[in-house]
């Protein structure tokens, strides 16, 4: 499972809600779940401050055109930053925040995702022993 995580250094709301990435990010809970930033709109110093800033030590990829979030615009609007995605076991978006995330809604979505993951590998073992 991952987590992505549109942000930029510039943005009030990314600034609220980087510590509760963080925490969450680090916690056991989170044992199996990978986060990821995209860190759009900003230059490399401005990005590298902020992480160091907020101890975010999970890895951002740079957009600085903003190509990145475009290419998820089916998911997420292009200017809505803060987003958080949760991308489930099989690659599919399990769910998505637009704004600033709280850290229950955000360990609720984790936990709503693992839960379909393991709803869905029950069933298709399921059906794989009926077949067998």
């Amino acid at each position: 499972m991952l987590v992505v995580n549109i942000w930029g250094s510039w943005c009030g709301p990314c600034r609220e809600e980087a510590p509760v990435l963080s925490q969450i990010s680090a916690a056991p809970a989170a044992q199996g779940v990978r986060f990821w930033g995209i860190d759009t709109h900003d230059t490399d110093q401005a990005a590298l401050a902020f992480e160091h800033e907020y101890g975010i030590a999970y890895p951002s990829l740079a957009d600085p055109n903003g190509s990145l979030t475009a290419a998820l615009a089916a998911y997420v609007p292009v200017d809505a930053v803060p987003s958080t995605l949760v991308v489930d076991a099989t690659g599919h978006i399990a769910d998505r925040f637009i704004g600033r995330v709280d850290a229950a809604t955000l360990t609720r979505m984790i936990d709503v995702a693992r839960s379909e993951t393991a709803r869905k590998s029950s069933a298709l073992s399921a059906v794989h022993h009926a077949r067998g």
